[in-house]
């Protein structure tokens, strides 16, 4: 499996495939697992990616605009990721996309509001 695992939302971080790209032309297609790269067909794509968030070394998460309103809902796959990532103590590295503040905690579920005291990057 791959050692850097890219979490992301479709409708609020356009540039994922950019990032992918550049991660690995820097570390080689084997080591980034991008869901619509990495996943092969026929397969429980729910059980591959918590395989996927245990065998890594980091967790990117990149954060757009509206990245936190969604992560109220419980079958949010973004905010599934987070909570596999820090059961599994995988270190999350967060990416603020354009002008994006860091979430305050209080604006995130109790189960991945610790997110918001990570050290982030744009």
């Amino acid at each position: 499996m791959a050692t850097i695992f890219l979490s992301y939302r479709r409708t609020d971080s356009p540039q994922a495939c950019r990032v992918h790209d550049w991660l690995t032309g820097r570390f080689g297609r084997d080591a980034v697992f991008m869901d619509v790269t990495a996943i092969p067909v026929a397969v429980d794509y729910t059980d591959y990616i918590a395989d996927a968030i245990a065998d890594s070394r980091i967790m990117i998460v990149l954060i757009g605009r509206d990245w936190a309103s969604r992560t109220h809902s419980a079958d949010d796959p973004v905010r599934s990721e987070i909570e596999s990532a820090m059961r599994h103590k995988v270190p999350i590295l967060p990416v603020l996309i354009g002008n994006t503040p860091m979430p305050d905690p209080e604006n995130l579920p109790a189960s991945i509001s610790a997110l918001a005291f990570q050290n982030a990057v744009t």
